[in-house]
């Protein structure tokens, strides 16, 4: 009845850090005497004085004094139902097991500790406090401090909810009037069958008047020749404001060469526990590969240098070899999720990376990469674009602000645009256009997922010719149908039923830009995951692949083989020769009812040419022999009515 679990998923980032001794005249600070170069700084393991930094790997410093009519008190345990505060040990009591017996549990430090040399005291922790609301019997969770003489309650969590899984509540909290030479300090609990405390990273340390750490970096990876701007964030882990400081950042190359050094004075008040976000001039990556970089914070009268600097890694991500063939995409095996490959000619699945972090809901290829969209499970966080590197690893490029849930994504090659389906959580599939660049959007146009027309939007895909499929279901019915969809208006229009039974849940579209041949990976009701192909024309979809999986692999985007060979067509073709030297001639376009607007697309979507012709007309010869070789998309449209050629100049 009362056992319900929310599992909340969150990447944890771990940096090393890099310091520079040619700094220590400018900043004040000795690095041969603290050793740090090269030595990850974590600002929390790092006050001045540390006299309690518990973890709770073990019990062996506590004493559990067990109360109450129950037989279940504190214990130290590595998870409770898979969950866990941060992915580590905790102490944990659980009044739900206990059912309707009193709880009055003590998790007591064993041994005092002498603190009488601190002039500043403080007790952290994280907890996770959850309240059954409708309990008659109240429920109380106090933090307690031995000041020599008695307990003295310094925090009380009750009959709320506070935390949660991987996401705990923490709490720090000044101790300073209660100094001694045997302080300790005790988690007591009082409950009657309610659900819980779970209470982990305790610690008891001494703060200094000025004290600013360099807490975290943002700048982690980019593309070859994007430009960005550095930044980082510095906290005031001390007891007075603070309103100039230095902040450096530092980048090396390969060979330890600094190519990057920039020093940002800060005149911005920063109070005590109060974060800053400093940002440094631009940086452009023009040479692929992986650097260092190191930020270092100077106030004048720190008091703990050994939290001044944090550094890691950025990568810079040129050309990367894709397999060929090849399905990219996540595989959604609750509870572990993979980054997936599948060979498009034999269907074998290959996990490339385990990830703890919510599953894609849909990917694309576009221009050599692979791009990603997480599933969001909170509407008040938004859906995060990913780039997908060839070894299986996503990196995070930013949130699609306004979104809930994106359920397809699609990119057309004749004009380099990108297409995004939402979900808005209020019955509504919207069509938007997204900028890969700074991860804008405009709104096309939406479709209401109960309407007989359409239904919800499972997934979309744009082929060669730059026209726009995606697949829909409606609640209830077993149809699930192709649509062309339009992508000025949003207005969809069946083209058939695809002859396939799909479970609710994540599906994807791609098309081989090779074949131009449009593929799903759809998860049918009976027969399980599976790789389709499906015809444009009807809309009928053929099991290619058998995944034997039960589970769906919910993003798919094909990296194509070799580049895209288009047969020479005889004359009776609507584009002939093709191949070409660049000149071609386009025949049989009388159906046009107004003159024609030519436009000329190299493979890349940038425009090479633009001219019209007249309705009159019944054949059109073209001249792109003063371009490059290559494979490109000639668009012909007026007011009611457009039509692409792909053709090939050798």
């Amino acid at each position: 009845m009362k056992n319900t679990f929310l599992s909340i998923i969150t990447f944890l980032f771990v940096f090393s850090a890099y310091a520079q001794t040619e700094r220590q005249g400018e900043l004040n600070i000795d690095y041969q005497t603290y050793s740090l170069k090269k030595e990850y700084n974590d600002f929390k393991s790092s006050p001045k004085s540390t006299y309690l930094d518990e973890s709770f790997s073990t019990f062996d410093a506590w004493t559990v004094i067990d109360g109450g009519t129950s037989n279940h008190t504190w214990e130290q345990v590595n998870s409770y139902n898979g969950q866990t505060l941060d992915g580590t040990p905790f102490a944990f009591v659980n009044s739900d097991a206990a059912y309707q017996n009193d709880m009055d549990e003590i998790l007591e430090l064993t041994d005092g500790i002498d603190v009488t040399g601190a002039t500043s005291l403080f007790v952290s922790f994280d907890h996770f406090m959850w309240d059954w609301d409708t309990n008659p019997t109240p429920t109380q969770g106090n933090v307690d401090i031995w000041d020599g003489a008695e307990w003295v309650t310094v925090y009380t969590a009750d009959n709320q909810d506070i935390g949660s899984w991987d996401n705990p509540d923490h709490q720090e909290i000044e101790i300073t009037d209660y100094i001694n030479d045997v302080l300790k300090v005790r988690f007591h609990y009082t409950a009657n069958w309610d659900f819980w405390w779970a209470v982990d990273n305790c610690s008891i340390f001494s703060r200094d008047d000025h004290d600013l750490v360099a807490q975290n970096k943002f700048l982690t990876w980019m593309f070859k020749d994007d430009t960005k701007i550095p930044s980082a964030e510095i906290l005031n882990f001390g007891l007075e404001s603070e309103n100039d400081y230095d902040v450096n950042y530092i980048i090396y190359n390969d060979n330890d060469e600094i190519i990057y050094d920039e020093i940002v004075n800060v005149t911005q008040v920063i109070a005590p526990n109060d974060t800053n976000i400093v940002y440094f001039p631009a940086w452009t990556g023009t040479i692929a590969g992986t650097y260092k970089d190191t930020i270092i914070v100077d106030v004048a009268g720190d008091g703990n240098p050994f939290n001044n600097i944090i550094g890691g890694e950025i990568e810079v991500f040129g050309e990367v070899p894709y397999d060929a063939n090849t399905i990219y995409g996540w595989n959604g095996s609750f509870p572990d999720n993979y980054t997936t490959k599948i060979s498009l000619q034999t269907g074998e699945v290959n996990d490339m990376k385990l990830m703890d972090a919510w599953y894609w809901t849909c990917a694309t290829y576009v221009n050599g990469r692979v791009y990603g969209i997480n599933y969001n499970n909170n509407n008040e966080v938004f859906p995060k674009l990913y780039y997908l590197n060839n070894d299986g690893t996503p990196y995070e490029i930013g949130d699609i602000d306004g979104m809930y849930l994106v359920t397809g994504m699609a990119h057309d090659i004749t004009t380099g645009k990108t297409y995004i389906t939402n979900f808005n959580y209020s019955g509504i599939y919207q069509l938007f256009e997204l900028d890969l660049e700074d991860l804008s959007t405009i709104y096309i146009g939406s479709w209401g997922s109960t309407t007989s027309e359409i239904g919800m939007m499972y997934a979309i895909a744009c082929d060669n010719n730059g026209l726009l499929y995606g697949i829909t279901k409606i609640s209830g019915q077993d149809e699930v149908r192709l649509f062309s969809i339009n992508k000025t208006t949003a207005e969809a229009n069946e083209i058939g039923e695809m002859e396939v039974n799909l479970l609710f849940t994540n599906h994807d579209l791609s098309f081989d830009r090779k074949s131009n041949m449009l593929y799903g990976s759809l998860l049918e009701e009976t027969n399980g995951a599976g790789i389709y192909t499906i015809d444009t024309e009807n809309g009928e979809a053929t099991l290619l692949h058998d995944l034997n999986l039960d589970y769906p692999i919910t993003a798919c985007a094909i990296v194509p083989g070799d580049p895209v060979i288009i047969n020479e067509l005889n004359s009776n073709a609507p584009v002939y020769p093709n191949p070409s030297n660049g000149v071609f001639t386009i025949k049989n376009i009388q159906g046009f009812n107004n003159n024609v607007n030519i436009e000329i697309f190299d493979i890349t979507g940038r425009n090479v040419s633009n001219f019209q012709f007249s309705k009159n007309n019944s054949q059109l010869t073209i001249d792109i022999s003063s371009q490059n070789p290559g494979i490109y998309i000639v668009k012909l449209s007026n007011h009611q009515q457009s039509v692409n050629y792909q053709v090939v100049m050798k």
